[in-house]
């Protein structure tokens, strides 16, 4: 009896797979929106990112990651609007439209009541999972991650900066990734309000927690990793035009190995890295835009991190 159980579950289970794929299929032969792997969607002031692997319905599977959690259709809609009995296809919104348009034209598939995935029926180990990203923060590709005790953040070993220590893997201890400990101890770090002139001078071993919130930050706000790498390794003729290359991951080697005396010191790298690009980018408008946009997020976040008034 076990046994067909068993056969039965893996067939229910097979079943889904199909039928995901088959519309799958069908949406992206009519709607260009269903290749995406999240939507963003909104419900009340809260925002948040749907993602379409971790959708089951509105009860199963963590589905919708917000600046803190991740949580579930149904919990999505209770932490926006304080409702336990709303109709989440209807209170959340993708484009301004009830998400109840995305499983009308096969963007999202609900799960069947019999499904046994691992959102539908999921073991304790799937539920603990659930709270955290499937893929590292910094370079946004899976494999064995690191997940932070206090928010969804998860982290390869060596893409988190500084480094996790092995002994915190090995023994599964309690971890909190740099962005929490920055946040958690912000306001003590600085107090009064600076000048930027003389934050530079400062002794980089005086911001050893806010240097590595900067450099994670930029990672993470750089989508596509264009500067988290040599760009020797990939740009034609890179360096007949850059003299002095830069990137991210030199600048995460050069935090570790202290290598920075100064933040001037520091900071001057990220400055190299957004006028590299400007050079090597003056006839390519995109590439050019992005190195613009990314250059003026980390300016707005330094003044928040020092705290430097405009």
């Amino acid at each position: 009896m076990a046994a067909f159980v068993h056969l039965v579950h893996m067939s229910n289970s097979e079943e889904e797979e199909e039928n995901m794929d088959t519309l799958d299929e069908q949406a992206s032969a009519t709607n260009p929106d269903s290749d995406k792997v999240a939507f963003l969607v909104t419900c009340g002031a809260l925002s948040g990112q749907l993602h379409k692997k971790r959708f089951a319905s509105g009860r199963c599977g963590k589905s919708i990651r917000t600046e803190t959690r991740w949580l579930t259709p149904l919990e999505f809609v209770y932490e926006a609007l304080g409702q336990r009995d709303g109709s989440w296809m209807k209170d959340i919104e993708y484009d301004r439209k009830p998400i109840g348009h995305l499983i009308k034209n096969k963007m999202l598939y609900i799960h069947s009541d019999l499904c046994i995935c691992c959102l539908c029926k999921p073991s304790p180990k799937d539920l603990e999972n659930e709270k955290n990203d499937d893929e590292c923060y910094v370079c946004k590709s899976n494999g064995e991650l690191v997940k932070c005790d206090l928010c969804p953040r998860s982290f390869h070993q060596k893409c988190h900066v500084p480094q996790v220590k092995e002994q915190v893997i090995k023994e599964d201890k309690p971890w909190m990734c740099i962005f929490c400990s920055f946040k958690s101890i912000q306001e003590l770090l600085y107090p009064d309000e600076q000048k930027l002139e003389d934050v530079m001078t400062h002794q980089i071993s005086r911001h050893m927690v806010a240097c590595p919130y900067l450099l994670l930050f930029v990672y993470s706000a750089d989508e596509n990793q264009i500067f988290a790498t040599n760009p020797e390794e990939y740009l034609k003729a890179y360096t007949s035009i850059i003299k002095t290359p830069m990137w991210l991951g030199k600048m995460a080697e050069k935090l570790q190995e202290k290598l920075y005396k100064t933040l001037g010191e520091f900071l001057a790298d990220f400055e190299l890295i957004f006028t590299n690009c400007t050079t090597y980018n003056k006839n390519n408008a995109e590439f050019h835009a992005v190195g613009k946009h990314l250059k003026l997020l980390l300016d707005q976040e330094i003044r928040k991190v020092f705290n430097i008034p405009d």
